[in-house]
């Protein structure tokens, strides 16, 4: 249950490097970026071989849904912090000029 937990928190994470154009962002992608990967094994102690096997066997379980019951921040902390992982994920939008104050 850790493991759905905190990769359902990094879903913007998981989504970042993956091709724009090309990706539908619907649907979980078949392979996760190495530092969510190192993070995932580190936090729920089990190996990378481990963790693509969770990821593989429950993506679309953990796509479907943020399953918070906990407070992770000590974990996101010690493990997500080296490798540049927070809990929240700030995402500023790029400028636009067809956007204007009544859209915030």
């Amino acid at each position: 249950m850790h493991f759905t937990t905190l990769a359902s928190v990094l879903r913007n994470e998981i989504l970042l490097p993956q091709p724009g154009t090309s990706f539908d962002s619907s649907w979980p992608p078949q392979y996760l970026p190495q530092s969510v990967r190192t993070f995932l094994a580190n936090a729920c102690e089990i190996s990378l071989e481990y963790t693509d096997i969770c990821w593989n066997s429950m993506k679309g379980l953990i796509w479907t849904g943020i399953f918070r019951n906990r407070d992770d921040t000590d974990t996101f902390l010690k493990f997500g912090h080296p490798l540049g992982i927070h809990q929240y994920l700030l995402i500023i939008a790029a400028h636009n000029s067809n956007l204007n104050a009544e859209h915030f």
